[in-house]
């Protein structure tokens, strides 16, 4: 992940590793109820895995993070994937 975010900072996107979302369950409000892996310039989230393949439940998981921060768009990385191109998936609230 730092990786990742070194190399799009470097390229003069603004990125955030490892960001808080809030949540509230019930009546009960939670200050960190997730944290996003990446957030570039607040408008998109990015989940990376390193897994031999991604499940629905990355996709559940990603979508999630996407309506408690607000923002409607949302990449799925798997670094493990081969080739890395066809790792990528963009979902879309």
């Amino acid at each position: 992940k730092k990786s990742f975010a070194h190399e799009m900072k470097k390229r003069g996107l603004n990125v955030g590793v490892e960001i808080a979302i809030p949540g509230v369950y019930d009546t009960i409000e939670f200050d960190v109820a997730f944290r996003a892996d990446i957030i570039v310039n607040s408008a998109v989230i990015v989940e990376a895995k390193a897994v031999s393949a991604t499940l629905p439940v990355h996709r559940h998981q990603l979508l999630t993070y996407m309506r408690l921060s607000g923002l409607s768009t949302g990449l799925l990385i798997n670094f493990h994937a081969h080739p890395f191109t066809k790792s990528i998936v963009r979902l879309s609230l």
